[in-house]
């Protein structure tokens, strides 16, 4: 790919090591500030007046599923 030749040829790191975090965060989540997480915790009650957002994020119940505790690792 292009990203790849740009890699080779300007590049300091080896490719795979550039998304060596990307993979890390993507596989074992990150922690979320206590301010991040209570904005999350809000916002299912400022979005449920937007019919966009809820027919794609919000479940049967207008409810925003949850997989995660406010302040854990998602």
């Amino acid at each position: 790919s292009a990203w790849m030749e740009l890699s080779k040829k300007y590049g300091r790191l080896p490719f795979k090591t550039l998304f060596e975090p990307a993979i890390e965060y993507a596989s074992k989540g990150f922690l979320v500030s206590p301010i991040t997480a209570k904005a999350w915790e809000y916002a299912p009650d400022v979005y449920r007046n937007f019919p966009d957002f809820n027919k794609e994020f919000l479940d049967f119940y207008f409810e925003i599923p949850l997989f995660h505790k406010s302040s854990t690792y998602l």
